[in-house]
């Protein structure tokens, strides 16, 4: 917007004057804004690419034992293994579990065929 009033002070300036100068100092002083604002903007795009750097290789190294297919069982049981220090009821729950997902299909198609049955009966 200063420069828009700089342009018309400047343009009022020469008519009233006929002092040109006063317009190409005008146009000087926006474009030296111009450039200003431009050199601003590419110096702020640098700190950000710079910033994503940093945080790209942050986590490039957080995930590098879970990237590596060599190390990557280890991983999984030096992150899991501190939860099921008691082995066998780790495995002891994975069996129940077992059974009860194969239990309850079956005692729902028993529970469906008994609600069916119960319809098929006449009321007297």
């Amino acid at each position: 917007m200063g420069s828009a009033v700089r342009k018309t002070s400047a343009i009022n300036d020469q008519n009233e004057g006929g002092e040109l100068e006063n317009l190409l100092d005008a146009l000087k002083a926006e474009e030296d804004e111009e450039n200003t604002d431009l050199k601003l903007e590419k110096q702020k795009m640098k700190e950000a690419e710079e910033l994503d750097k940093v945080k790209d290789e942050k986590v490039a190294a957080a995930l590098a034992d879970i990237k590596d297919s060599k190390k990557q069982a280890g991983v999984f049981k030096k992150k899991i293994g501190e939860y099921n220090k008691p082995l066998f009821l780790s495995l002891m729950g994975v069996l129940c579990s077992a059974i009860i997902g194969c239990q309850n299909p079956i005692f729902g198609a028993l529970l469906i065929k008994c609600i069916f049955t119960m319809l098929m009966l006449p009321l007297d």
